[in-house]
């Protein structure tokens, strides 16, 4: 009897948890949540690539919008934290 319990609760869990995660996708495509945030990260790349060349027409250095060191320009990679401004 408390093998039949454990399953039929384990059961509704996972249904539980399936229309959840459901329910979720469809709130998140109704909101336009996953579109914004691709825009936002593809605006945040521009950002960093336009504050990378802007310092670097002045220096001959570019500071890294994440740990703030400088880096040459010969590389669009941070040598301290590896962030890639072309990504």
């Amino acid at each position: 009897m408390n093998d039949i319990f454990n399953s039929g609760l384990l059961i509704y869990l996972l249904v539980g948890i399936g229309i959840f995660f459901l329910m979720r996708e469809v709130v998140c495509w109704y909101w336009k949540v996953n579109e914004t945030n691709s825009l936002l990260r593809e605006i945040l790349t521009e950002l960093r690539k336009g504050n990378a060349t802007i310092s670097s027409t002045t220096t001959n250095q570019w500071e890294c919008p994440d740990c703030q060191t400088l880096n040459p320009n010969s590389t669009y990679e941070c040598t301290k934290c590896g962030l890639d401004l072309n990504k």
